[in-house]
């Protein structure tokens, strides 16, 4: 195993001992203990993820479509922490990825 792998295994093993990480996976595991709680969740989520990458259509009456679909789902308790803690992770992955990239000096075009 190279340097890189090691550091990089190391990089995993201190996000999963992390509090974020679990409370993310305390969460996940709440809230997959209702099956239909956790489809409607996923659901949610699926939705939200197209709603945010696309690049077209009204955005404030989409927006209001997903708060009025979703907003008995975001009022559980369950459900708020397990969003809550993806999106904590959510973070800390990206602010990983950010630093990396930035350290790099990769010259890479706006798409």
């Amino acid at each position: 195993m190279n340097n890189v792998d090691r550091c990089v295994d190391e990089l995993i093993q201190a996000i999963k001992e992390s509090d974020i990480y679990k409370d993310y996976e305390y969460s996940e595991k709440q809230l997959s203990e209702d099956s239909e709680l956790k489809r409607q969740t996923d659901e949610f989520r699926a939705f939200s993820f197209h709603f945010n990458n696309q690049d077209q259509g009204d955005m404030y009456e989409q927006s209001e479509e997903i708060q009025k679909r979703y907003a008995a789902l975001r009022k559980n308790a369950k459900v708020n922490a397990y969003l809550e803690s993806e999106l904590a992770l959510c973070k800390l992955l990206q602010r990983v990825s950010v630093r990396i990239d930035g350290e790099m000096g990769l010259n890479i075009p706006n798409l």
